[in-house]
């Protein structure tokens, strides 16, 4: 009986030694959280050798031949794994977020939408979609998928906080603001929709809620100091000047030391004649920023005001020199105003605006490298991208003026060619399937 309980014993063991093993798809799975790509496809390669008939490993083996930039040996598999298993809502999802990736919008669109037909309510894929067609300027279309989400769940932040994203684009504030409450009722620690909201309000010159609304807002959450300057901002154009300086103040105490900040602390001192107090506010926001014309000459003005009239005399001169401007501020205009339309998702105006300070001067290598980041990046066209991440390998950095004063050049140097690896690599392996 001993040797029979022994035995059974043994047998109990190894079957738990077996069952602990990891299945294949967890070994891929376990290489891909770990960062080893390579690793995994090399080991579900050889899986498939073993067994073609393998369905389980196209999706895990597709995820790590899209992070190491194999798009169409991804795509290949992603759309393998759905031929085995069409309802299954994570390939899809993989699928559109592979053509969303590579710039190929019209075939993401096409995935999402395959999605929300089998699960309409799918909050993420919703969004997702919502922020295409938000990029691509169809809000109208994101509204209209949004809205029915939001009647099924009213407590998401991130549903409400799109929504109100979305009404603003479409120029429709009080939608804007609606919607920016309620986010705010359910996060009401959020600065960013705060600000989105005070913003609104000061837009439209309601700057009494504005400074409202930003008050109670620091009331719970003292060190947001993005919001205090907002409060402050408003406050100024009450013409509180005294409480607008001394919000500005408690801003900059608190780690504020933008140039909006300085610029309008320095504004509130010349209002209230303060001139010496002016001068150093002036002074520190021009250093952060050369081109503001009202700075430079709120400077000039001060500094004259305060007898210092060589100081003034200078910068009223150079205000001169930035109402007419010239090349090298129109350069830096032109990627400011890029950068601007960037963050309102609208890349293909930043892309023009880009382009256009290429005109202005072709041989500005700075130019040339965001030109191909804003392709990359932004519009999603890395076959696009790769001429101009060559052309600006090709320009002499230390030639241009502009390069000279942009310390960031080295760095955009090895993005740009380690970028180019990456593309010509995955350019080698999509040739064949040709």
């Amino acid at each position: 009986m001993k040797t029979r309980a022994i035995f059974v014993l043994i047998i109990i063991a190894s079957l738990r030694v077996v069952a602990q093993q990891p299945t294949p798809v967890e070994q891929l799975k376990a290489l891909i959280e770990n960062y080893q790509y390579k690793e995994a496809v090399a080991l579900a390669e050889n899986l498939r050798l073993t067994d073609t008939t393998r369905t389980d490993i196209l999706l895990p083996e597709g995820e790590a031949m899209s992070a190491l930039f194999r798009f169409k040996e991804a795509e290949n598999l992603f759309l393998r794994a759905w031929h085995a298993d069409s309802s299954n809502l994570r390939i899809m999802n993989k699928l559109a977020g592979l053509y969303r990736q590579t710039g190929e919008t019209e075939q993401a669109v096409h995935w999402y939408k395959k999605i929300i037909v089998k699960d309409s309510l799918n909050e993420s894929v919703c969004l997702q979609l919502a922020a295409i067609y938000s990029q691509t300027e169809d809000n109208p279309a994101a509204f209209k998928l949004l809205l029915p989400l939001y009647k099924y769940n009213s407590t998401s932040f991130y549903l409400l906080k799109q929504i109100g994203n979305v009404c603003q684009d479409l120029r429709k504030p009080d939608s804007a603001l609606l919607f920016y409450y309620r986010a705010l009722h359910v996060n009401p620690a959020d600065a960013g929709v705060m600000v989105k909201a005070a913003n609104i309000l000061i837009r439209h010159k309601d700057y009494d809620s504005a400074v409202a609304i930003t008050s109670r807002f620091m009331q719970e959450n003292p060190k947001a100091f993005s919001v205090m300057r907002l409060n402050a901002y408003a406050t100024y154009l009450l013409k509180d000047y005294p409480g607008s300086a001394e919000r500005f103040r408690r801003s900059m105490r608190m780690g504020d030391n933008s140039k909006f900040t300085l610029k309008y602390l320095g504004l509130c001192r010349y209002k209230l004649e303060m001139y010496d107090s002016a001068v150093p506010s002036f002074r520190k926001a021009y250093v952060l920023d050369t081109t503001d014309m009202e700075v430079c000459f709120y400077y000039g003005v001060s500094a004259m005001r305060s007898f210092s009239p060589d100081t003034g005399l200078c910068y009223l001169k150079k205000t001169m020199r930035i109402i007419m401007p010239s090349e090298q501020f129109l350069l830096t205009l032109y990627a400011e105003l890029a950068g601007a339309y960037n963050l309102n998702s609208k890349p293909d105006t930043a892309l023009e605006i880009l382009l256009k300070a290429h005109n202005t001067d072709p041989k500005d290598p700075a130019i040339v490298f965001k030109i191909a980041y804003q392709y990359d990046y932004y519009l999603r066209k890395p076959s696009t991208a790769l001429p101009w991440y060559e052309a600006f390998m090709k320009m002499k950095p230390a030639d241009s003026k502009s390069a000279q004063s942009l310390p960031q050049v080295m760095s955009y140097s090895v993005y740009a060619r380690n970028r180019i690896k990456e593309l010509k690599d995955y350019n080698k392996h999509k040739a064949p399937s040709k």
